[in-house]
């Protein structure tokens, strides 16, 4: 990072470092004003006033313009930090779980290429930023959630091509099946509401749960191109929990309603500081994001929906 004023203390902790190089650089000034040599300067007079308390004002002056920079870096660690320590990333498998042609994804080159690209850059994050490294796995080698509580969990991809995703997704529908959005695959599995889903590609919905019955609150599908060159939108989810498997830990699960640019794309949204510093912290909380699609590129991540709270105990 190039030295400019600006960043001359970012942090409260560099602040704290200027302050301390101003006491020194006074205890040395003073140090110097003893010496016969330099005595005729009288610099106790004139140096330790003015020289002395410099770095320190010039510091302050920094760190209030960097509020920002603060409430960024706040933002990040409220977000990741639970993930900086003994988190491992689960990634999806390349054929879906179910087996192909079945009505749900079939493989697409994109679907492995956009999943590795979210792993690597989640781990350039971490790494950079909290100097910490993360163990990467397939879905294949978990057969239910046995075992996975005892780590935080980055768990990338939708419960189609992902086993862990269906797990979880699973048992957050028994927790909190109405309120929230799931994929419409999860929806589908309950008898109360299968009728519900009507589209063949998966997708979320958000279920209503009343007197009369169950209803679709809300839906979101990915748009895909109309021909060949011309862009379309993919739609992805984060989901952010405190774990369920053992306390004192964190789920995150990244992934895309219908195709992996979904899932790079809220990925992405979760790396961006701006967009973690408007998110609230809480136990629970889901973000929809959509992006434009051209190919296996993706552009223009926006938030579309923000559900948060707590999970029932």
């Amino acid at each position: 990072m190039r030295f400019t004023f600006d960043n001359l203390a970012r942090t409260n902790t560099a602040l704290l470092l200027w302050s301390l190089g101003s006491v020194v650089l006074g205890i040395l000034i003073y140090w110097l004003s003893e010496m016969p040599l330099l005595k005729s300067l009288h610099l106790e007079l004139w140096a330790l006033p003015t020289i002395a308390p410099l770095p320190v004002a010039l510091a302050f002056a920094s760190w209030t313009l960097n509020n920002r920079a603060r409430t960024l870096s706040e933002s990040t660690r409220r977000f990741w930090g639970p993930f900086a320590d003994n988190c491992t990333i689960i990634l999806p498998s390349f054929e879906p779980i179910r087996g192909v042609g079945d009505g749900l994804d079939d493989p697409s080159p994109f679907t492995p290429y956009h999943d590795a690209v979210a792993s690597s850059e989640i781990q350039s994050f971490l790494r950079h930023h909290f100097g910490s490294e993360t163990q990467v796995h397939s879905s294949r080698e978990f057969s239910g959630l046995q075992g996975l509580g005892q780590k935080n969990l980055i768990v990338l991809g939708g419960s189609n091509f992902n086993n862990v995703t269906d797990e979880l997704m699973s048992e957050l529908w028994k927790r909190i099946p109405g309120q929230v959005f799931h994929w419409s695959k999860t929806v589908h599995a309950d008898s109360a509401a299968s009728a519900l889903v009507s589209h063949s590609q998966d997708h979320f919905l958000q279920i209503g749960h009343s007197d009369a019955g169950v209803n679709i609150m809300d839906e979101i599908r990915d748009v895909p191109c109309p021909s060949p060159g011309q862009c379309g939108n993919a739609r992805g989810m984060v989901i952010r929990i405190k774990s369920f498997l053992q306390d004192g830990h964190y789920i995150l699960i990244v992934g895309g309603a219908d195709c992996a640019q979904g899932t790079l794309a809220a990925a992405r949204f979760c790396l961006d500081p701006e967009q973690l510093s408007n998110l609230p912290d809480t136990g629970y909380l889901q973000v929809i994001v959509s992006c434009t699609t051209r190919g296996y590129n993706i552009t223009g991540i926006l938030k579309l929906r923000e559900l948060s709270g707590n999970l029932p105990s």
